[in-house]
């Protein structure tokens, strides 16, 4: 679990671990530090030794007020943990095939190896890794079949989707497509990936049928990471942010056919153009 919160005046983030996973013979949840506020410091050299990001402080979190007396935060390190991997499978900074280890992944967030080891069996039963040659455990491999099967998926949802939010006349932010043009101008791959989900995502919102997200949320971990791979290497679509607009329009006049063929039609053609790029990088490695 993470928050924010205040201590010795200073704005803090803060992250819940046990006292037994630091060699602290107290089981009670203490507080991480992993982030301050010093925007208003002259320096952050002048932050106390004992607010250093990174450290445990002797504070409890129920003393500080941020969890009630006998409040058991396994689950929830369980899920940073899970949380933390995947993001960082499906943005790219572990790279498919990279090997995972118990121990490093432990040390690097600064966990113990057991809300690791649950953390990898779900990434594993989501398909974000896989049994590694040998023993252990790795980045599952970028599947171009897998991937086109996704978008047949995505499809489907972004369809019924915009046909649903069509029926509410839903008006999409038009700052979506603005900085979704403004990260392709820049070429930022990252932003353009933000800008592209964040589009869709409105759309879910505007259906008003709270299932669509959540059956959407996962396929999208999944095609960030073909996304960041190609787009690392090549540009996107120049028509890509003019089939969003041309979207966001029909679904404003409440033309759910229109709008649910134009986003079908927008999924099919990122299917195809992102798995023949990432068969051509397949090729090349091999």
């Amino acid at each position: 679990r993470i928050g924010f919160g205040k201590l010795k005046n200073y704005d803090i983030r803060w992250e819940l671990v046990h006292a037994k996973d630091y060699g602290v013979p107290q089981n009670r949840p203490r507080v991480l530090i992993v982030g301050i506020n010093t925007d208003y410091l002259d320096s952050p050299s002048s932050v106390p030794a004992e607010l250093d990001p990174k450290s445990v402080i002797a504070a409890t979190a129920v003393e500080q007020g941020w969890l009630p007396e006998a409040t058991n935060n396994a689950p929830d390190l369980v899920d940073q943990v899970y949380r933390a991997l995947r993001d960082a499978i499906s943005d790219g900074s572990i790279a498919p095939g990279a090997r995972l280890t118990q121990e490093d992944i432990a040390k690097q967030l600064a966990v113990s190896r057991q809300p690791v080891l649950q953390a990898l069996r779900l990434l594993k039963k989501d398909g974000f890794v896989q049994d590694a040659p040998g023993r252990g455990v790795q980045v599952t491999l970028l599947d171009p079949e897998q991937i086109a099967g996704l978008y047949q998926v995505r499809g489907a949802l972004d369809a019924l989707a915009a046909r649903l939010a069509a029926q509410h006349r839903y008006q999409v932010d038009p700052q979506l497509i603005a900085q979704g043009r403004r990260a392709e101008k820049q070429g930022r791959f990252q932003a353009m990936i933000d800008a592209d989900i964040a589009f869709h995502r409105a759309i879910y919102q505007g259906s008003q049928n709270p299932l669509i997200e959540p059956s959407a949320h996962q396929h999208w971990h999944h095609l960030r990471r073909v996304m960041g791979a190609v787009l690392q290497s090549s540009r996107q679509r120049e028509s890509l942010w003019d089939e969003h607009e041309a979207i966001a329009q029909a679904i404003a006049a409440g033309d759910g056919s229109r709008a649910a063929e134009l986003i079908e039609a927008h999924a099919r053609e990122a299917s195809r153009q992102l798995t023949t790029r990432l068969r051509d990088q397949l090729t090349t490695v091999g």
